[in-house]
């Protein structure tokens, strides 16, 4: 039976699934192998053949929503923003390299955070300890240096704002290999 309040009927049903995740997955993949052609039939109708079209489409009609709905969308970007600033950090920067053309552009958000965890979330420049801190590029991307582990460090923003794109402000060593 149905419960009245939806919170607890969205508990029971994520309860349920986490005890019963391998039979709902093997239904699953049975109900999908089953009816593979015509799940592959729709796909296919719904791109009219074409992936690109159907990407073209998927844009504009995620465009439409944003233009409709401006207010929902700024709220749920700023409470995402709020709860994961490292990815909207990374995310910028890498798309920063991309725009100035950084001959190597490989940094992810999993190096980024296992660089800050190497250097103790420490400032390299100043030592002290912070919560948010900055990727300083030793080689400068503005002075053809890339945007990848060997290049990166971790720095509060006040020292990366003085180095600027300068030389550094005192002797690192940058990571030399990451084993993720």
């Amino acid at each position: 039976m149905p419960y009245k309040d939806p919170e607890r009927q969205k508990e029971h049903n994520r309860q349920y699934f986490q005890e019963h995740k391998k039979e709902h997955r093997a239904y699953g993949k049975k109900s999908y192998n089953k009816n593979k052609e015509c799940v592959l039939t729709k796909q296919k109708i719904r791109y009219h053949g074409d992936i690109e079209e159907g990407r073209r489409r998927s844009r504009e009609k995620a465009r439409l929503y944003r233009q409709r709905h401006p207010e929902k969308v700024a709220a749920r970007t700023k409470r995402h923003q709020q709860e994961h600033p490292d990815w909207w950090q990374a995310s910028a920067a890498k798309r920063r390299a991309q725009q100035r053309n950084a001959p190597v552009n490989d940094l992810n958000l999993a190096q980024w955070r296992e660089i800050k965890e190497v250097y103790g979330h420490r400032c390299v420049y100043c030592q002290r300890k912070m919560k948010r801190l900055t990727m300083d590029h030793l080689t400068p991307i503005s002075k053809g240096g890339s945007h990848t582990v060997s290049n990166i460090v971790p720095s509060c923003l006040s020292c990366n704002s003085k180095k600027h794109d300068g030389e550094v402000l005192r002797p690192v060593q940058p990571l030399l290999l990451v084993a993720l």
